[in-house]
């Protein structure tokens, strides 16, 4: 991230007293003396960006259009969910497509996560984690953006008909940003400390009201144990500020999760 730094001049100032005093005075010496703190701005491009992700949290909901890729040596892998997120608090409810066509349903909220697998009328499992499985993160769309550094604003483009200002930034890859791109923690065990030291590319548009409409992630890992990796998100947002239906399943058909390890 770019910055600004301002330094006093309090030691050429002190410099300057000693010369003017005299003999009489101790000299100051102008290399021993402290300097004043650095003060240190994040630019204006951080500034603004910062506050969207704020602001759009504000709104509280919105609904979500997410698509998946991950890349390995065993192929290419895509999934897509579309929902409703409460994206001030990560809670949610989403339905998922897998490549074979198959369904689950997640919803997320002060009690856990439940997911149903297959059709309407099949039974829930309980999750009292809501963040039980490496999908159920991807319901809190804005997680980790307000820590993005090196963020520059990439100009205007069009965006689903919408004019949109594109930011651009990088979040350091450690376990919580890399559940972001919806890795199960066996393919992020599998990486072994190849993902230490990487960086997630993060590309945001907003549109005229301030209102973060999309968001794109990208990992590449040229060498890992098991050859290259790449994994991708890209969320979409719209209709902010709607209700949204976080109501647990009936209880008669919830399963509990176990518990044994």
């Amino acid at each position: 991230m770019s910055l600004r730094i301002r330094v006093g001049a309090t030691a050429l100032a002190i410099a300057c007293f000693g010369a003017l005093v005299g003999c009489g005075t101790p000299r100051v010496d102008p290399e021993a003396a402290p300097s004043p703190p650095a003060v240190v701005l994040p630019t204006p491009a951080a500034n603004d960006f910062v506050s969207t992700v704020m602001r759009t949290k504000g709104l509280n909901m919105a609904n979500l259009a997410i698509d998946v890729t991950t890349t390995t040596t065993d192929g290419i892998s895509h999934l897509s969910g579309s929902g409703s997120g409460a994206v001030g608090q990560g809670y949610g409810r989403i339905e998922w497509i897998q490549d074979d066509g198959s369904r689950f349903t997640e919803v997320s909220n002060g009690k856990g996560l439940f997911v149903q697998s297959g059709g309407p009328t099949d039974r829930w499992t309980h999750y009292a984690d809501k963040r039980a499985t490496p999908t159920s993160y991807l319901v809190d769309a804005l997680r980790g953006l307000g820590t993005a550094m090196s963020v520059v604003q990439g100009g205007t483009e069009q965006l689903g008909g919408v004019t949109a200002t594109r930011y651009v930034g990088r979040i350091p890859a450690d376990a919580d940003s890399l559940s972001m791109l919806a890795l199960p923690a066996e393919q992020i065990s599998g990486l072994s400390d190849a993902w230490r030291g990487q960086w997630i590319d993060v590309t945001v548009w907003v549109d005229g009201g301030g209102r973060i409409i999309r968001v794109d992630r990208a990992l590449e890992i040229p060498d890992t144990p098991d050859g290259p990796v790449s994994a991708t998100t890209s969320t979409r947002l719209e209709d902010f500020g709607q209700a949204i239906d976080l109501e647990p399943p009936p209880t008669e058909s919830v399963t509990e999760a176990s518990t044994s390890t």
